[in-house]
């Protein structure tokens, strides 16, 4: 939002006192209401050339971060500033003093930890530009005129939590004592504001609060003593001090931001065909989707019965509007209808934020982080979202955008009263085609026929009820018997209704739909109808021909015959070459088919060939992906194995048939156990490379699951331990660590000496990472012994890089940069280029720690190059980042800026959180 040009600084309270002692010192204030309800004070602060934007959040990190990510898509501030009170975990801090927090910590307070206690491994870091204006505010001293006298300010740690202090005596207090020992006060709101910041590409975030208890159980007293508006008043007016400071030093323009070129998706699947009967509905969606900005997105909801075209009209509508939406279209089967398991919203939103271009942070976080980055991706951007196949409000939520310059088509079977609730929803009723209409369909393809017999015709209007997708397909099974009249069509058709009395047509509307496809299934021969029903069996939406040749036991020549037959029956598409898909109504209708027409071994056998083809063609895929891994002696045989012409190719065919892949850890055949847990382990390659940790995540606990009732120790070893990495790459170190140990203890129960030590090594990474070095290094130095004794050089040269980075965070620079140089021998021999760029930039770390400017620019070179050839982009971006470092070192500032925009620029495109180092690496050259 525009205020007359000027930048705004967003500033927010928790209570009602503090909120009142920040309004007092602005003037010419005036009300701005969000959509939401939430209402904003926007006024000057009493310096400064730039507007503040003040809210009340209420309570508690939650409230706190939806208000700050409501702030930021309003108004697009240059910063965000939480002023408040807290309570002192240090003595030296007197009632009134104002804690200006240099670093944030995060803590959960009451359940997990037997002292109520729950560390969390996230922190927040004040900017370095804004620490120094905050140390400048402070020195001056002249900040406090609006206040009695002039109390200490205090640039430290805060710890910010669900739950705050009773007493001294109480358990968290002692544990806050234990993990956060530079934390000198505890307030319950900065960790929600600080976290929703850095979702919103890292807005620099101060916070100031006044000291009105002790959190020592006394604070009745404190606040009886009037604590409470003195430490407000002061926090108000050194928030506001350095407010002004911010803005006269120009910090307010966006700084450090190398423009990225914007990723326009364009998602769209094919029209449906040609639409007949929908003029009044499209009609209605140009109204509400290309209407005015109303502040808020502009959504639609087309509701109707199944086969009443809900898909197309809305397909139909997107391709006609897309020139309204330049910055692109997204869309999603939410698969809410049908035998399929619905999409999980996290996986949608990590393919959104893949689609705009972010494909590291589309895989970091929870919902809500997800959530927030999506609508920051698309906050300022005109979009079309078209969400299809929603079942309930809950699937799509976390899918519409913040601000109004987007429009989102839904469609769903039911009404989705609980969107409306909270959203400006519009509903758009898709009845079925009149009669006109539906005949006006028939007569489209049936040509002169329908002309001939319009009785004939008008009864197969009544048989199809008016729903397009019945009357597509009795049109197209028409069209193909062109020397039969539309009469003998009519009455073969009524006569498979009275045949097939299983289907229970009665007055069910979608009777009509099943008569249909009765009528095409009855025609098909044996061989045919045998390989429909298989291919109900399959979870996913599209089949490829191998796959198909795998369910139907037959080769690819036969499988191609057969799939032709049953695109000819028109009860299977060809949406792209070589890949086969069904309606979810008639998915449903093969399964059923299936249930009653097959035995339980026929349809267990089709489900194992169909995982055995996945696994062999993953493996297969695998060893170009992740050469020199250890193989497994596979389960099973595939039909056919592709051969790979190149790594490209290999991930070229996992992106494309990830989502089948991950469908085979949903089936509920405990026949499939041993195929899934060797499954999850091939995909671990890809996943790893990729980090699409939610399939990586949920593939492996389904995998353990599977290797747990094979009671098989060493595959649950195996398995956890590959768990572990997984969830310590989605930020879940506890839990990684608990897989680490379990793994550890099961695969050596189960004899598997390497594989043990394989977790206690990563168990040393998570030491590492937690600052237990010399324990760390305990572990990863018995782990090279083990590695070198059995000689397995790729695992010798991780673990020397590993023991090299614990080196040099202590500051054995010698020692650390032995290792790593052994370690890129070893690896240069194996011609592994991504270790071989993970190895130069480490090396380029530890120069810079020496301060060795020469060596550091050769090695980071080498990684630049070493990474290109790698395809990895994000070791590139840390080549840059060395790059950048070691001109800033030798004095050349230019060269550094350059190199470190270049590197953020990559960073911030991939969603990486090294983008916050780089960032405050550029604000320090100024």
């Amino acid at each position: 939002m525009e205020l007359d040009g000027d930048p705004v600084i967003v500033v927010l309270t928790a209570l009602g006192l503090e909120h009142a002692a920040v309004r007092s010192l602005l003037t010419g204030r005036r009300r701005v209401d969000h959509p939401s309800g939430t209402i904003f004070d926007v006024g000057y602060p009493p310096r400064g050339r730039c507007r503040v934007a003040l809210a009340e959040t209420g309570e508690g990190n939650t409230a706190a971060a939806v208000l700050a990510e409501r702030a930021i898509a309003l108004f697009r501030p240059a910063a965000i500033v939480f002023v408040g009170v807290a309570g002192a975990l240090r003595e030296d801090l007197a009632f009134g003093d104002v804690v200006v927090a240099t670093k944030i910590y995060a803590y959960h307070g009451g359940r997990v930890q037997p002292g109520g206690f729950e560390a969390r491994p996230r922190s927040w870091e004040l900017s370095h530009r804004i620490d120094q204006l905050a140390r400048r505010v402070a020195a001056d001293g002249t900040w406090s005129d609006p206040v009695a006298e002039t109390p200490a300010v205090h640039l430290r740690p805060i710890a910010a939590g669900e739950v705050v202090l009773n007493s001294r005596d109480d358990p968290l207090s002692a544990q806050l004592r234990h993990h956060y020992s530079d934390a000198v006060a505890i307030e319950m709101e900065s960790a929600g504001v600080a976290h929703a910041a850095h979702l919103n590409d890292a807005l620099p975030v101060l916070t100031v609060r006044g000291i009105s208890d002790k959190a020592d159980g006394h604070k009745h007293e404190a606040d009886g003593h009037g604590w409470q508006p003195v430490a407000a008043a002061n926090a108000a007016a050194f928030a506001l001090a350095v407010v002004a400071e911010l803005a006269e030093a120009d910090d307010t323009a966006p700084r450090h931001r190398p423009p990225v070129e914007a990723v326009v998706p364009r998602q769209l699947p094919a029209r449906a065909g040609v639409l007949h009967g929908r003029a009044a509905e499209l009609a209605e969606l140009d109204t509400i989707l290309l209407g005015a900005d109303r502040g808020s997105p502009r959504i639609a909801v087309i509701t109707g019965m199944a086969g009443a075209g809900k898909t197309a009209l809305a397909l139909e509508w997107a391709h006609t509007a897309a020139g309204a939406f330049p910055d692109g279209q997204l869309h999603v089967d939410v698969r809410g209808f049908g035998p399929d398991t619905p999409l999980p919203t996290r996986e949608i939103l990590a393919g959104f934020l893949r689609a705009l271009g972010q494909s590291r942070a589309a895989e970091q976080g929870e919902l809500d982080e997800r959530a927030a980055r999506f609508r920051t991706a698309v906050n300022g951007r005109r979009m079309l979202l078209v969400l299809d196949n929603v079942r309930e409000p809950a699937q799509i939520r976390a899918l519409l955008p913040g601000t109004g310059d987007s429009a989102v088509l839904i469609t769903s079977r039911e009404r989705l009263h609980g969107l409306a609730v909270h959203h400006p929803v519009t509903t758009v009723e898709l009845d079925r085609l009149p009669r006109d209409e539906s005949v006006a369909l028939l007569s489209d393809v049936l040509g002169a026929r329908a002309g001939a017999d319009p009785e004939a015709v008008a009864r197969l209007v009544e048989h199809c009820a008016g729903l397009p997708l019945a009357l597509r397909i009795a049109a197209e099974m028409a069209a193909t018997r062109s020397q039969d009249s539309v009469a003998t069509l009519l009455a073969e058709l009524e006569q498979n209704e009275s045949t097939l009395d299983f289907l229970d047509l009665g007055d069910d509307p979608y009777a009509a739909v099943r008569s249909v496809f009765s009528w095409s299934y009855v025609a098909l021969s044996e061989s045919s109808a045998t390989a429909f029903r298989r291919l109900g069996l399959h979870p996913g939406n599209a089949v490829s021909l191998p796959v198909t040749a795998a369910m139907l036991d037959t080769t690819i020549t036969g499988a191609r015959r057969t799939l032709r037959r049953l695109a000819d029956a028109h009860l299977i598409t060809e949406p792209e070459p070589g890949r086969f898909a069904m309606h979810d109504l008639l998915r449903a209708y093969a399964r059923d088919l299936g249930l009653r027409l097959d035995g339980p071994a026929d349809r267990a056998a089709t489900t194992g060939r169909m995982v055995d083809q996945y696994l062999h063609t993953a493996d297969r895929a695998g060893r170009l992906v992740m050469p020199h891994r250890y193989r497994l002696s596979l389960a099973g045989r595939a039909i056919a194995e592709p051969a790979f012409a190149e790594r490209a190719a290999a991930l070229d065919w996992y992106e494309r048939e990830r989502r089948n892949l991950v469908e085979m850890f949903t089936l509920e055949s405990a026949g499939t156990d041993r195929q899934r847990w060797q499954l999850a382990y091939v995909l671990r390659d890809f996943f790893y490379l990729t980090k699409h940790v939610d399939s990586w995540v949920h593939s492996h606990t389904v995998a353990a699951e599977s290797a747990t009732r094979l009671a098989d120790r060493r595959a649950e070893g195996i398995t956890r331990n590959n768990l572990g990495r997984a969830l310590l790459e989605s930020g879940r170190a506890a839990e990684a660590e608990e897989q680490y140990r379990r793994a550890r203890d099961l695969l050596r129960a189960a004899g598997d000496d390497q594989g043990a030590v394989d977790a206690q090594v990563n168990i040393a990474s998570i030491l590492r990472r937690r600052g237990a070095y010399e324990e760390a290094l305990g572990h990863l130095n018995d782990g090279l012994a083990f590695y070198r004794r059995t000689q397995v050089p790729r695992k010798v040269g991780i673990t020397l890089r590993s023991i090299a980075r614990a080196e040099v965070e202590m500051g054995r620079l010698a020692d650390a940069a032995r290792h790593a140089r052994e370690a890129l021998a070893g690896f240069a021999e194996l011609g592994l280029e991504l270790d071989m760029a993970q190895t130069l930039n480490t090396l380029t770390r530890i120069h810079l720690a020496g301060g060795d400017v020469d060596a550091a620019r050769a090695t980071a070179e080498q990684a630049v190059n070493r990474s290109r050839s790698a395809g990895s982009d994000y070791e590139r971006a840390h080549a840059l980042r060395g790059l950048g470092r070691a001109a800033a070192l030798s004095g050349d500032k230019r060269l550094a800026r350059t190199r470190l925009e270049e590197a953020l620029a990559i960073l911030q495109r991939l969603g990486a959180t090294a983008a916050d180092k780089v960032r405050s690496e550029l604000d320090d050259l100024t």
